[in-house]
């Protein structure tokens, strides 16, 4: 009968390193004359390697021992339940990771739409826009810059620099959206999103609270909230 748990515990130290010379030359001297050993090796070094690929070997070790400890079962590794299976183990074994401000800002993201398109005087705002619509941010924040700046250049330059991840002056220019403006409650949004990518959890938060059941990202903002309490309570 195989022991399953043992075998656990040396295949990991061997393959770590954490065997003492007379372990080790213990070992490789079963992986030569054990065939089972030998088998049940081989595979243990497939599913690291496929379990590394995905960052997670790391977190493998202590896996195996709460799985243990719990009284659960052995880690049956070795048996010919597939990559998948083994993987579908690990991973519902892994601890739930904090939300990432970054992932959640490209998952929710989008920019705003050009709301003054179709005008047939081609303007320097219009050239502006143009360059937002093509997401030539860099150049479009420059002619913004040139203009008067009213709540339509205000939230467009604003707009261009959170999508090239400039935090600090997207906040400022909205900022300046007066709540009589068009363009007043995406900023909502949109400040919340800044906030958001610079790491400003309080912030965010009371952005997205401002966001109602009537708003077109009430769904995201709620989604948004939820994720920001389920990382603070994994911390």
């Amino acid at each position: 009968m195989r022991n399953w748990d043992e075998n656990i515990e040396r295949f990991d130290a061997y393959h770590s390193g954490r065997l003492s010379p007379a372990e080790r030359e213990a070992f490789e001297g079963q992986l030569a004359d054990d065939e089972t050993f030998k088998a049940d090796f081989e595979a243990y070094i497939s599913e690291v390697a496929v379990i590394k690929s995905l960052g997670i070997r790391e977190e493998m070790g202590e896996v195996m021992s709460e799985a243990r400890n719990s009284g659960k079962g052995r880690l049956m590794y070795f048996i010919p339940l597939g990559v998948a299976a083994v993987l579908t183990i690990v991973l519902l074994a892994l601890p739930k990771k904090a939300a990432n401000p970054e992932e959640l800002f490209q998952q929710y993201f989008e920019p705003y739409p050009n709301a003054i398109s179709g005008r047939e005087v081609i303007g320097d705002i219009d050239k502006a826009l143009n360059l937002y619509v093509v997401k030539e941010y860099e150049k479009a924040i420059a002619i913004f810059g040139q203009l008067a700046p009213t709540d339509t250049v205000n939230f467009y330059k604003s707009m261009s620099h959170l999508a090239r991840g400039e935090t600090k002056p997207a906040l400022i220019g909205f900022r300046q959206i007066t709540n009589e403006s068009l363009f007043y409650e995406p900023t909502q949004w949109y400040s919340a999103l800044g906030f958001l990518l610079a790491g400003e959890s309080d912030s965010t938060r009371v952005y997205l609270t401002r966001i109602t059941s009537k708003d077109v990202n009430y769904e995201a903002a709620q989604a948004i909230l939820k994720a920001i309490s389920d990382s603070a309570t994994t911390k």
